[in-house]
């Protein structure tokens, strides 16, 4: 009885029986996604996967969507936190409000580049003129008001390098260390790159990529000439991109939950 018992599973072994061939899993039916977070980067990751019909579920701890800039209430009132100047170069951000169907001039209102920076009792004014890319950025610097004639030509002078080097550094270093590398007076720092690198990264220079920050420079100043344009929102930050993303996320199918949790677990699953 074993021997014929072990033959039989032997045979079983070596010829094992035949199966029905895998059905593919129906992914038009079971797949899904989940975006944990509802700054903007989770906005726009959400509304994308909802533009090519798949069901998102984001999730979000904050009261208000938005994450870094996002409108806050104050009892009755509503204010603005981050986010508060945007530049043509967004070319991410304004493809995102096409696709929620929002006209840039309802929202933003568009001008050349126009900035005055105050430090104590120095001030510094850059203006640049309707002219084609790189040429305006060179008439703001020789024409800025505020700084030397040597500190002009300083900063155009390491704006041409880093076009001469591609917008590219290795090995990586901090803003601030490139900018004494490169011999910026402290005066020119404090007046111009110091207020640019917060603008473009809220991040000191001290801490700030180079190679991030070179990359900023490059799309806003040295690809078009409107890259460089200020763009101010008119409305509120909520109104202006979290909540009708929320709208188009809801209206293809999708959700937001807004959750209090400081983790969350994702398990994997197989569609059956």
């Amino acid at each position: 009885g074993r021997l014929v018992a072990a033959a039989q599973t032997v045979d079983r072994l070596e010829h094992p029986p035949a199966r029905a061939p895998a059905r593919a899993p129906n992914t038009k039916r079971c797949m899904s996604a989940l975006v944990i977070g509802g700054g903007w980067a989770g906005l726009a990751a959400a509304v994308e996967l909802a533009r090519h019909g798949m069901p998102v579920t984001l999730l979000e701890a904050s009261r208000q969507l938005g994450g870094r800039a996002r409108a806050v209430r104050f009892g009755k009132h509503r204010m603005d936190n981050g986010q508060h100047l945007l530049l043509g170069a967004y070319r991410d951000v304004l493809a995102m409000l096409q696709t929620l169907g929002i006209n840039e001039r309802d929202v933003l209102r568009r001008s050349t580049l126009d900035l005055t920076y105050l430090d104590g009792a120095r001030s510094l004014h850059i203006h640049a003129p309707r002219l084609p890319a790189p040429l305006h950025l060179a008439w703001a610097l020789l024409n800025a008001r505020g700084l030397s004639l040597a500190q002009r030509i300083s900063a155009m002078r390491m704006a041409l390098g880093l076009r001469r080097a591609l917008f590219r550094l290795d090995p990586d270093m901090s803003v601030s260390d490139y900018l004494h590398a490169q011999h910026q007076d402290p005066a020119l720092v404090r007046a111009l790159w110091t207020p640019l690198c917060l603008a473009a990264l809220n991040t000191p220079p001290q801490q700030a990529s180079m190679n991030i920050f070179m990359r900023v420079l490059r799309d806003a100043f040295f690809a078009t000439r409107w890259s460089s344009d200020m763009l101010a929102p008119i409305v509120d930050l909520g109104t202006f991109l979290p909540e009708p993303a929320r709208e188009y996320i809801e209206s293809h199918g999708g959700s937001v939950c807004k959750v209090q949790c400081t983790w969350v677990a994702i398990a994997e699953y197989r569609c059956r």
